[in-house]
């Protein structure tokens, strides 16, 4: 079917082509031309006529050979072959139009000796029978002599001659008179052009409103052609053109109609019968083809062959008209029966018109043809214009539906929004919020790495240790300030990144690069070589956190792309001019995977990676290059690479910086363990009569900000609570308070709105400085307004801390002097270093745990009782835990259980954390995550496999620390337990919890039945986590059943 209607278009554009090339042959020799108005001149007076033989030349007529005649003339040929007709016209007619006529055969008009007008006679040669035809010709506007001559040829002797009612007009005058007596068959081709039009505008507004197609453009073309073809039919086109030639046009015209009439009733109907207007299509393009060939070919005329050509086309209406009733009948809906009449009418006006021209010959051989295809024409239109209006309707119902389900949908969006809005509103207050406990979370382990770093910095004597403290502090340094611009909100959220320069020494920058990326390159057994120009100035002035920064991304990467081989870190100083700048070259480079051409434009775009489905299993989100391109565009500097695809990649870059000391390097090395020799610690002041309170709920915070201080010899109190620190200045003077603000129950800022309300209080005047790991921009500011004095950001830097403390401090509790060390000095020092060897002995002899990392627990834990204890506890609320985030699970289609989800998930995450199973703390922040944005799919496919791998620490832990292998001592006294239960009980009510705890462990060592054994169990967990209303009601159950 499809190549049928391509062969079909194909043969519509041939007849076009042949079309062309009949016009071009019959072009018209004169344009026509405006003429003036004026009144009609009959021109039947003065006209000679002579009568020539082949032989004679027209030219040459002699004088005797002219005979004067008036018109009209009537006669006889004889045995002439042409008569002449000559008059003379006035330069007064010149531009107007000359009408006569004459005789239906070959004629010429000829003034002052140049052909005006030129027509062969329609019919064949043999035609036997001579029409009066009508002959309009534009007179030139320039006239010389005047002579007219008509010369009327014709091919054999005896002819019936006829010429006359010559006259000549204005144009406007032709007009009027050729309308005037076709008015009717003019006013059918304009209505038909019209319908033509109306189909066209119904096609583009089906187009451009998407409307299902219906044919109206072919409907269109048949209507266009078919009011040319009538057109051309009438004696307008006498007043412009040689009439020839839109006959020749008119021959062809003829054949394109059915096929744009067969084009239109395949495409409504080739669903229901597809073979059937195959077949149509075929014979129409068919029928064409062959009138054309004969043509050419010179055996038929086409305009002998019109009948054909309405054979054919009251073929496709037959064709249409028992498409159109089988499809009513088939479906019983009787919607074609207007077109059908249309269709009965065109065939009908056809088989009149083929009937006129077989029998009688007649000169409106074309009218009935006509009048039937402006019928049709109309009938169409106005079946189309209702069957869009109505689909039109209906889309329009449609739409108006739509527009109120929409309305519906628009007014419960707009509450959304403004709940939304609301909730935004929120979220944007909680953002510091959020901040201040990610800060807290981030910032207190580094508190307690870097705290302890400084303590073995300050106390060690061995060379390597202390060259492994500094290792640790200059990364731990590091991580700190790269920390402290993730958390800065302010700066994240307005896309603003500043550079701070200060002087830093390069061996120092190049050795943390070296340490903090050897190891990493070592587990993968890859070689990382360090070349320095020994040249470089040891002393710079820069932003060396950004410079750390944008290496340490580079050169993770080449460790992590690359999978055996070299990675080299070179350090180049190109250029050292007088103006004390020095420009170094940083050069990275790998023997890894290598980077395809049009990969590298991915560098720099955020959370793009390179080859995503090759490098699915390496570690990141593909934000460092951007990152680092960014930061290298700060720094005024731009990151040059060069890779070639399965070798390996090269990253360079150029940054100039102000030098401080000129003083070359040399070995980087031999610096390092020089800074590391020379670093030593002496405390700036002495107070061994001032006292000070540590409030913070970490044990291991406490212990940090207590060793600290030590040689200030400061009289270090701890308290763990807000309600703790408020029992403890009511009762004591203290010279200065340092309060933690995330704590539970009370936090830092509630107590210190109940400090400030104590009327008599000693510490009523002490001043207040807030401790925290909430380091984000405005924090300060914001603990200032609620009422601190100062602000302590956490991990604590010593000489911040000191440098605080001395300013706060009374002057008369300050000694200046520097105090002789007592006696026991060296032995605390020999203490401290059996004490690291002791803890580095107890963690190789825990044995291994999956997913357990020891080393981590511990520096949360840096207490062997208290590791132990953690773990317990951790141990004794595997089920509880799971149970509750299973239910929660369960219930995440109801209202607000995601949030109560998320905040269990938290708790668990947090629980592994502390005791050093990462693995598992990391699904669980995954989780975390997911139900705080909402993702729960993420939640549905992980929480079984989380709650899993949760609880297989039951059996993972199983003898550790003797969980589940020590002997349990029977229950001889209820009234013991009794007894235990209840000083549980006043430990939470009194908030002592170290009390608390004790008296579980006691609790712990008794068998129970398995009822009892699980309230005791929640118990544990009450305390834990410091649930006072859960504590009471527990223990009120559990004095019932013991008492039973």
């Amino acid at each position: 079917m499809k190549n049928l209607r391509r062969l079909a278009g194909f043969t519509i554009f041939l007849i076009f082509v042949f079309m062309l090339i009949a016009l071009i042959q019959y072009r018209a020799k004169e344009d026509m031309s405006l003429l003036p108005d004026q009144f009609e001149y009959f021109f039947n007076e003065n006209w000679f006529m002579a009568s020539l033989d082949s032989t004679e030349l027209s030219g040459e007529v002699s004088e005797e050979r002219w005979s004067s005649i008036d018109l009209p003339y009537e006669g006889n040929s004889g045995s002439s072959d042409t008569i002449i007709f000559k008059n003379v016209l006035s330069e007064d007619h010149a531009g107007f139009i000359f009408y006569f006529a004459a005789t239906d055969t070959d004629l010429r008009v000829i003034l002052d000796g140049e052909i005006l007008y030129q027509q062969e006679k329609q019919d064949s040669a043999k035609e036997k029978s001579y029409d009066i035809r009508e002959n309009y010709i534009t007179i030139p506007r320039i006239i010389k002599e005047g002579e007219l001559w008509i010369e009327m040829h014709f091919p054999s002797p005896n002819i019936e001659v006829a010429f006359g009612n010559a006259k000549i007009e204005t144009r406007d005058m032709v007009v009027i008179g050729v309308v005037g007596s076709n008015i009717i068959d003019i006013g059918c081709c304009v209505l038909i052009l019209l319908m033509a039009i109306i189909m066209f505008v119904l096609a583009v507004i089906r187009w451009y409103t998407h409307q299902p197609v219906r044919g109206e453009i072919f409907l269109g073309l048949a209507g266009l052609i078919a009011g040319i073809y009538c057109f051309i039919g009438t004696d307008t086109l006498n007043i412009f053109y040689n009439i020839q030639e839109a006959y020749e046009m008119q021959e062809y015209l003829v054949l394109v109609f059915p096929l744009f009439l067969a084009f239109y009733f395949e495409q409504n109907l080739r669903a229901e019968f597809p073979r059937r207007f195959s077949v149509l299509l075929c014979f129409v393009s068919l029928n064409a083809v062959v009138q054309i060939a004969l043509h050419l070919s010179g055996i038929h005329e086409l305009q002998k062959m019109i009948n054909l050509s309405v054979i054919t086309i009251g073929l496709v209406c037959a064709t249409a008209i028992v498409s159109m009733i089988h499809f009513d009948y088939k479906y019983k809906r009787y919607r074609t029966l207007v077109s059908v009449l249309a269709m009965l009418v065109l065939m009908s006006g056809g088989i009149v018109n083929v009937m006129i021209n077989v029998l009688f010959q007649g000169e409106h051989v074309n009218i009935a043809g006509q009048y039937s295809i402006t019928i049709f024409q109309i009938i169409m239109a106005v079946v189309h214009i209702l069957q869009l209006s109505k689909e039109y309707r209906a889309n329009a119902e449609e739409r108006v539906r739509i527009a109120e389900q929409q309305n519906v949908q628009l007014a419960q969006a707009k509450q959304e929004a403004d709940a939304a809005r609301q909730e935004a509103l929120a979220a944007n207050e909680a953002k510091g919020k959020f901040l201040a406990h990610m800060s807290h979370e981030i910032r207190t382990p580094i508190n307690a790495v870097l705290g302890m770093d400084e303590m073995i910095l300050r106390e060690s004597k061995e060379k390597n240790i202390k060259e492994y403290a500094m290792d640790i502090y200059m990364a731990g340094q590091t991580l700190l300030s790269l920390i402290n611009d993730i958390l800065d909100f302010s700066k994240i959220d307005s896309g603003k990144m500043e550079i701070i320069p200060i002087e830093y020494d390069v061996s120092s920058l190049i050795h943390d690069l070296s340490n903090m990326t050897s190891q990493r390159a070592k587990d993968k057994n890859i070689r990382l070589e360090v070349e320095i120009d020994h040249n470089i100035p040891s002393r710079l002035f820069g932003d060396d956190v950004r410079i750390r920064q944008v290496l340490t991304n580079i050169l993770t990467n080449a460790v992590k792309y690359t999978q055996q081989g070299t990675v080299w870190l070179r350090v180049q100083c190109i250029r050292l001019d007088e103006n004390e700048m020095a420009v170094l070259r940083f050069e990275v480079e790998d023997t890894g995977i290598g980077i395809k051409e049009e990969d590298l434009p991915k560098l720099s775009a955020e959370f793009e990676r390179i080859e995503e489905d090759r490098n699915r299993n390496i570690e990141g989100t593909g934000l460092g290059m951007s990152i680092t391109v960014q930061l290298l565009s700060l720094l005024g500097s731009r990151l040059q690479v060069e890779s070639v695809y399965g070798e390996g990649s090269k990253f360079y870059f150029e940054l100039e910086q102000k030098v401080v000391d000129s003083t070359p390097i040399g070995d980087f090395e031999a610096r390092i363990h020089q800074i590391t020799e020379n670093y030593h610690y002496s405390t700036k002041f002495y107070a061994p009569d001032a006292k000070l309170l540590v409030v913070d709920d970490n044990a291991v915070n406490r212990k940090v900000l207590r060793n600290l201080l030590k040689e200030t010899r400061i009289q270090v109190t701890d308290a763990e609570s807000g309600k703790e620190c408020l029992k403890l200045i009511q009762e004591n003077y203290y010279d200065l308070i340092f309060l933690d603000h995330m704590m539970p129950e009370m936090d830092g800022v509630e107590t210190l709105h109940h400090i400030k309300k104590l009327s008599d209080c000693p510490c009523q005047d002490t001043p207040i400085v807030v401790l925290t790991a909430n380091a984000v921009s405005g924090a300060k500011e914001k603990y200032l307004a609620e009422g601190f004095d100062d602000f302590l950001s956490k991990p604590i830097v010593p000489e911040k801390l000191e440098n605080m403390i001395r300013n706060m401090l009374p002057e008369e509790s300050i000694v200046e002097e520097v105090l002789p060390e007592d006696a026991d000095s060296s032995q605390i020092v020999v203490s401290k270093q059996t004490e690291a060897g002791v803890t580095e002995e107890l963690l190789e002899e825990l044995p291994q745990v999956d997913g357990l990392d020891w080393h981590y627990a511990w520096l949360h834990l840096p207490d062997k009782e208290l590791l132990e204890y953690t773990v317990k506890e951790f141990y004794a609320q595997i089920d509880s835990a799971a149970d509750k985030l299973e239910q929660l699970f369960g219930q995440l289609e109801e209202p607000n259980q995601v949030e109560l989800y998320r905040i269990q998930v938290h708790a668990m995450k947090s629980l592994a954390a502390t005791v050093g199973i990462i693995p598992l703390a990391g699904v669980a922040k995954i989780l975390e995550y997911a139900a705080r944005d909402g993702k729960i799919e993420t939640i549905l496919s992980m929480t079984e496999v989380f709650l899993e791998e949760w609880r297989s620490y039951r059996q993972k832990l199983w003898g550790i620390f003797g969980i589940e292998t020590e002997i349990k001592k029977e229950v001889t006294d209820g009234s013991v337990i009794q007894a235990l239960v209840e000083m549980v009980r006043l430990s939470m009510q009194e908030m002592d919890i170290d009390n608390a705890d004790q008296v579980m462990s006691q609790l712990r060592e008794y068998e129970y039945s398995e009822e009892i054994n699980q309230n005791i169990q929640k118990l544990a967990e009450a305390v834990t986590n410091l649930d006072t209303e859960e504590t009471e009601r527990i223990a009120d159950l559990l004095m019932e059943q013991i008492a039973v």
